[in-house]
């Protein structure tokens, strides 16, 4: 998935079955704010939600946090992950910010993890 110079990539030699859904725009329509896509690793039960961002952190969260809510009865057995991918990466003093704490306490919570990137992000399923 990539868009503007940023780029998420899904590393996958052991070929487990992959599920990518658009969901801004595409799965999930109107004008609430929600992520850009959506990576489901089947055989682990884990879902990835991925923003692929300029340089707007802040918004990136607010981004994923309530698509993590919308789909969350929809993914209720697996682990849930927030995937940011930046044009540049944010300042320290945006890391202490209260959604990106809540974002933090919600993946721990459902067994994931937060991790945001520069660039470009590969992921290995």
């Amino acid at each position: 998935m990539s868009e503007l110079r940023k780029t998420y990539r899904i590393e996958n030699p052991g070929r487990k079955l992959v599920c990518i859904t658009q969901i801004d725009g595409c799965y999930v329509r109107g004008s609430s704010e929600r992520c850009d896509y959506l990576a489901v690793v089947l055989e682990d039960c884990h879902a990835y939600f991925i923003e692929l961002k300029g340089s707007e952190f802040r918004k990136a969260v607010r981004q994923i946090l309530p698509t993590m809510h919308l789909l969350h009865d929809d993914l209720d057995q697996m682990d849930l992950s927030a995937r940011i991918v930046l044009s540049k990466a944010p300042t320290p003093r945006l890391l202490n910010f209260p959604d990106y704490l809540n974002l933090l306490k919600v993946v721990r919570k459902r067994g994931g993890t937060m991790e945001y990137a520069s660039g470009e992000f590969t992921e290995r399923a």
